[in-house]
């Protein structure tokens, strides 16, 4: 089939495959796959808790020397916004950007590279549940079925064409306070179990050196949400908070485990979502030869360091190369959610050039 880019992610984007709706997700896995029908690629289909992933490669066996993945969920959005539009060569709409863009020029690279010389340890990865953890996706994959690969490609972070270095891990939780209730006026018959929950947020606060605009590849923090008491008089009996709190490189996520669990004193601790940073060196080949590639394009990468997470997380403890960039786009989640053609086209000849130079 010789959709183009743009009409690939058209297509997309008219499924409203948001996380939650695992009937849309399926539909966006059973679309890529009908693609790939005529081809000589081995399909492999993998379904766990209702959530689809999709493996296409020249082998059974789950471990390659290259990967190429992506997410096909997206958040949700009003109804227009999975009515794609093209305005001054941008396609608007719902996960333009966030990733089906980058995933349209993914399939279209694998449709294109079909018969090339050297691939039977190359895959594309297509997963549903980035955008709420990727447990039952890239987790799942790894962790249960094996998946595995030296160099990971994922167009899901860094910068427009500027592939980074390190991305931040990533530590949600929610903390719990339990206090004693008493009538407001006579707040010293109680304890106050928002008061405690403060207390241990403050101490966690003064834990950490955090990042600012000016120095971001630091610890951040995120108290995203508190709740406790009934009324303004009453001394409320529980509290809990949810917390997000990015690390750079410089810290294991057992070690941001421990720095928390020694600032409690009233509140218990349950982790909800959690992962390792990502880090490259410039010395490592599969960098390097990205970054030859942008140089000889014109681009000047230098290297970033991201805020976010993505799912390439899940290949950190493999000790993958993990390369992250980003085609032209704007911001995801936004309502003007858009990604430049000429920009997935160009993806899609770096990620060709990629291939074949991996392989000489």
């Amino acid at each position: 089939m010789s959709l183009t880019i743009q009409a690939l992610t058209e297509q997309l984007i008219s499924i409203p495959s948001v996380s939650s709706d695992f009937q849309q997700c399926k539909k966006a896995i059973d679309f890529v796959e009908k693609l790939f029908d005529d081809t000589s690629y081995t399909i492999q289909r993998f379904e766990q808790n209702e959530v689809y992933s999709l493996i296409i490669s020249r082998k059974q066996e789950l471990d390659f020397d290259l990967l190429f993945f992506g997410h096909l969920d997206v958040v949700p959005g009003k109804d227009e916004l999975f009515q794609p539009k093209v305005k001054e060569n941008w396609i608007y709409g719902r996960g333009a950007a966030d990733m089906k863009g980058a995933c349209a020029a993914m399939i279209r690279l694998f449709l294109d590279v079909e018969h090339l010389e050297n691939m039977q340890s190359c895959a594309l990865v297509l997963t549903t549940d980035e955008e709420v953890g990727g447990d039952n996706g890239i987790g799942f994959l790894t962790r249960e079925k094996g998946l595995r690969a030296g160099t990971v490609f994922n167009p899901d972070g860094g910068a427009v064409l500027q592939p980074s270095l390190s991305q931040k891990g990533m530590f949600q939780f929610r903390l719990e306070a339990q206090g004693k209730s008493a009538h407001g006026s006579r707040p010293w018959q109680g304890s106050s179990a928002v008061a405690l929950l403060l207390e241990d947020w403050n101490r966690i606060y003064s834990c950490f050196e955090l990042a600012s605009e000016s120095e971001q590849n630091k610890v951040s923090l995120n108290l995203g949400r508190i709740e406790g008491g009934k009324a303004a008089n009453s001394v409320p009996e529980n509290a809990y908070a949810l917390i997000d709190l990015r690390f750079p490189p410089t810290y294991s996520l057992s070690e941001i485990e421990s720095m928390i669990a020694a600032c409690l004193r009233h509140s218990t601790l349950t982790r909800l979502t959690s992962g390792d940073p990502v880090h490259v060196t410039e010395s490592d080949r599969s960098y390097g030869i990205l970054q030859s590639i942008l140089r000889e394009q014109g681009y000047e990468p230098t290297g970033v360091h991201n805020n976010t997470g993505s799912d390439a997380r899940w290949f950190s403890e493999q000790g993958s190369s993990i390369l992250l960039m980003l085609p032209k786009s704007t911001n995801g989640h936004i309502d003007e959610e858009a990604a430049d053609i000429d920009g997935l086209n160009e993806l899609h000849l770096i990620m060709q050039s990629f291939v074949q130079r991996f392989y000489q």
